[in-house]
């Protein structure tokens, strides 16, 4: 979208890095490590398994991504209790919800397992998607046409 209003690229990449704050994305990573560290210092499991940040994706059951780092962490070494302890927390909010941590969850999940801070998983995301952000603006500012319209203006539409 930034590219579209023909600002630079270094514009471009800042207003990507700024979407990446809510909830959904960075915000959510910082909350999920709270979560984590919270879980990891005491010997409870949670009673309920809903609402958990970076858990659920609306196009996968199973991000595929997720699962995939997911795996590859079994196979790490590092501090084996703490790796069991989330590996398991992940199979029973699974179980129990349905609910799969999505790409975001799984990079604090990787990192935590590392010993790294949640934050990490940030900076890791938004490094590699910037790559892309900067490939999608000069696509964009060489092809003369807005990129991946997916919406339309209807106009205002009554709410129900």
């Amino acid at each position: 979208i930034a590219s579209s209003t023909g600002v630079d690229v270094y514009a471009c990449v800042a207003s990507a890095l700024m979407a990446q704050a809510g909830p959904m994305q960075a915000g959510g990573m910082i909350d999920l490590g709270q979560y984590l560290t919270d879980l990891l210092a005491t010997t409870d499991e949670p009673r309920v398994y809903t609402g958990i940040p970076c858990f659920g994706h609306p196009l996968y059951d199973r991000d595929p991504r997720a699962e995939l780092l997911l795996n590859m962490v079994r196979d790490l070494p590092g501090d084996i209790i703490t790796k069991e302890r989330l590996l398991q927390f992940v199979d029973r909010v699974h179980g129990s919800t349905g609910v799969y941590p999505n790409l975001f969850g799984a990079l604090v999940i990787l990192l935590r397992i590392l010993d790294l801070p949640a934050s990490a998983a940030v900076y890791l995301h938004c490094m590699g998607r910037a790559a892309g952000w900067v490939a999608h603006a000069a696509e964009q500012r060489l092809s003369g046409l807005m990129l991946r319209p997916r919406a339309r203006y209807m106009g205002v539409q009554p709410i129900h």
